[in-house]
């Protein structure tokens, strides 16, 4: 879709033209067969998929008015990479996102981009799909490799039919990353975005920092090098403005209901520019209930600020321009030392040693707590009067809106002594309240860092009764094994004394055993000769039979002895 914000589309408006706005133009993809897939998952296995790859179900139903994405993008002021109004800045933060897409980036890795596409038999195997069969579905549009949106739908429902969860839910968020959070081509998952999938997937890289670089990415582009298209995850964009612009509370997955009870959700580009032109910063949401207490992120490593590694761009943004939205004042103005710019596109080439230290810097990250810089901020100018200046430097797309009555006749009377001491009474109250605000805002921050403190000594004491549970259940642990200990001693020495009595009875059956074989060996040596004594003195010819029949089992008796010792000997 595109929308007209030049000068001539916004005659109508009661606002002037200061700069040459770029004509710009966003798609938002066609979304409605990716939603009645998600619905195809069950309550249980939706908060599983939101477990694995956070609020993607949420973004694809988010219903983003595209016209409010592209007059915002006008105020995008791309050396201090933030939006620029007339007394008031604003910025889409880590911190922000990370609530946004549902995926804390703490104990987690940031993407990383290894400036090499992941292989095809990663991603089929992800996919659970054959390499050849994978291979002969990619395709090349406008240069680049990827997969159509139709085929991959195809597929989606297949592994629905089939009942296949696990590998539906892989290829679902692997849609999404390329056709919401990194889109290049319409209805098309280019190569790009399957790496930052793959690099969630198989590394549990977080994506939040990629897609924040997106859109940073993407602005500066389309300011610097005149790029036409606006290629970034607008739906987390989206939600972030609703969030900020629109007091009342936005619901993440419907924050046109929001922007509809304000009657805006119909309006045109023209329209919006008029609405982007009546702000100021006393109409911003400056406090979001779910964005935490604790200090956001303030510089990573040697950089002076946060670089930002992208599926497409390396880019940094600033977060001392945007203390505000984390409940702090503004004390003066941003030192410029502290603002440097970092900006890579990869398709440029040459970006390697860039990354290499952008990745670097992210091992050593510095929250607004811990940041010990001198000279951050410049105190002596007031932050008001630095930004009146931006303002007069860069030019903003639309003039202040000044409304006055029709009847109302400008004053042609001299103005009196009384009217000018009146004016000087109301500049001291104006200073008054401006000091009263900063007071405000100063005790504010104290008590948010009470808060923070008391929430810390909270997690602390909770820790401290962990441990404390921890060290019962290890003494615990420790008596049993003691008692087991004991009772084992006991069986072992039960088993000593059964050995020792083993021991005698096989002693004195040894010992009976040995008297047993010397009578029986005697009585082999012994027994022959009786026998044949006994036979030498039997008559001859009539011998009772009573005898024979005793010498005669003597000698069987005999016989069986020496065959049973023989068999023993062996």
């Amino acid at each position: 879709m595109e929308v007209d914000t030049r000068a001539d589309a916004t005659q109508h408006v009661d606002s002037v033209v200061l700069r040459k706005k770029p004509r710009l133009r966003i798609h938002g993809g066609n979304l409605t067969g990716l939603i009645s897939l998600g619905k195809q998952l069950t309550t249980i296995k939706r908060e599983t998929f939101k477990k694995k790859y956070g609020n993607l179900l949420s973004l694809i139903e988010v219903e983003v008015h595209l016209p409010a994405i592209t007059a915002l993008a006008q105020y995008y002021d791309s050396p201090l990479r933030c939006f620029t109004f007339l007394d008031f800045q604003l910025a889409p933060t880590i911190e922000e996102f990370e609530h946004i897409l549902g995926l804390p980036l703490e104990g987690t890795t940031p993407y990383q981009h290894l400036e090499h596409h992941a292989s095809i038999a990663t991603i089929a195997a992800i996919m659970k799909l054959q390499p050849q069969e994978l291979e002969d579905k990619l395709v090349t549009r406008h240069q680049e490799l990827g997969l159509t949106q139709g085929y991959l739908e195809q597929y989606l429902q297949h592994l629905a039919d089939k009942e296949r969860w696990e590998t539906f839910m892989d290829v679902l968020a692997l849609t999404i990353y390329g056709i919401v959070l990194f889109p290049r081509i319409e209805d098309f998952v280019d190569y790009t975005a399957i790496d930052v999938f793959v690099a969630r997937k198989i590394r549990s890289e977080n994506p939040v920092t990629a897609v924040l670089a997106e859109v940073y990415g993407t602005m500066s582009f389309c300011h610097e090098r005149k790029g036409k298209k606006i290629l970034c995850c607008v739906s987390a964009l989206y939600v972030w403005m609703t969030a900020r612009f629109f007091k009342g509370a936005v619901n993440i997955r419907r924050p046109s209901e929001e922007l509809l009870c304000q009657g805006l959700t119909t309006k045109e580009g023209s329209e919006w520019a008029h609405f982007f032109a009546s702000l100021n910063g006393g109409k911003i949401k400056w406090r979001l209930s779910w964005v935490e207490l604790r200090q956001p992120i303030q510089h990573c490593g040697r950089f002076p600020n946060v670089p930002l590694i992208g599926a497409r761009y390396g880019i940094n943004y600033n977060p001392l321009l945007v203390q505000r939205q984390f409940g702090h004042p503004m004390k003066g103005a941003p030192s410029q030392d502290y603002l440097a710019a970092f900006f890579i596109y990869y398709e440029d080439g040459h970006c390697t040693e860039m990354l290499r230290k952008a990745r670097s810097a992210w091992e050593n990250v510095v929250r607004a707590e811990k940041d010990l810089r001198l000279g951050v901020m410049d105190d002596e100018i007031n932050y008001h009067t630095w930004i009146r200046e931006r303002v007069k430097e860069i030019k903003l797309p639309f003039k202040p809106i000044v409304h006055q009555l029709a009847n109302e006749e400008p004053s042609q009377e001299p103005e009196s002594e009384e009217m000018k001491q009146l004016k000087i009474e109301m500049k001291k109250l104006k200073k008054a309240g401006h000091e009263m605000k900063e007071m405000a805002l100063s005790f504010e921050t104290e008590m948010n860092q009470e808060r923070w403190k008391l929430a810390e000594a909270e997690e602390e004491h909770r820790s401290m009764i962990k441990q404390m549970e921890e060290y019962i259940e290890e003494q615990e642990e420790r008596w049993r094994l003691m008692e087991f200990g004991e009772r084992h001693h006991a069986l072992v020495k039960q088993m000593k004394d059964h050995i020792a009595m083993q021991e005698e009875a096989v002693k004195h059956w040894k010992g009976s055993f040995s008297q047993l074989a010397m009578l029986a060996n005697g009585a082999i040596e012994d027994i022959p000769k009786m026998v044949l004594d006994a036979e030498a003195t039997t008559h001859f010819f009539n011998p009772p039979p009573e005898i024979m029949l005793f010498i005669n089992h003597c000698k069987w008796l005999v016989g069986e002895m020496k065959a049973f010792i023989a068999r023993a000997r062996k």
